[in-house]
């Protein structure tokens, strides 16, 4: 990864027996042994939880809801639009930019729902790495390492979180670490 970014990065992928967890260079190179360990607990908490069936199930049922509301939208703009177009229906080659179009809308109607998922997600898969490796301190240390490395931005507003992120913010997560640090002490 090292050849095309300086970010770093890490990540749960496969079926069966193609399942694996990757790691960037980049990440290896500049996190401590404990802070990887926490990321690879993470990822471990995705596969525990089966997170990418759930992703699949979302995206079969988003990308149904998509189709049927292309499906709708563009009947509702070609009827009022027709006569100022040309384009004589869904099946002709002339609809299709209208159809993207139509599609784009209904996608970013329904990017909100996923990524609000995908962070629900994410949180478990926080909680199960900080459970599973009990170093909130380390976890927190590797999430502000990948802030650093990766330029990202910690606390991006509240309608680019909703619309845009499929993560919750790097300082909710760090929050979420220190929480865990002083519910372990007070137990």
């Amino acid at each position: 990864m090292s050849r095309q970014t300086k970010a770093a990065n890490a990540f749960f992928t496969g079926i069966g027996s193609t399942k694996r967890i990757v790691l960037s260079d980049t990440l290896i190179e500049n996190m401590s042994h404990d802070e990887i360990e926490t990321i690879v607990a993470h990822e471990i908490g995705h596969q525990a939880h089966r997170d990418l069936w759930r992703l699949l199930a979302l995206g079969t049922v988003t990308t149904a809801a998509i189709a049927f509301a292309t499906q709708r939208l563009f009947s509702f703009v070609h009827q009022r639009t027709a006569s100022r177009t040309g384009i004589r229906g869904a099946g002709y080659a002339e609809s299709l930019p209208m159809i993207e179009l139509v599609a784009s809308v209904a996608g970013m109607a329904i990017m909100p729902i996923q990524n609000a998922f995908s962070r629900y997600i994410e949180r478990q898969a926080d909680t199960y790495a900080l459970e599973l490796t009990d170093k909130p301190e380390a976890f927190a240390s590797g999430l502000d390492r990948l802030r650093v490395i990766s330029l990202a931005d910690p606390d991006p507003g509240r309608l680019e979180q909703i619309l845009l992120h499929s993560h919750p913010t790097l300082n909710e997560r760090m929050e979420a670490c220190k929480r865990y640090a002083r519910e372990r002490q007070s137990a």
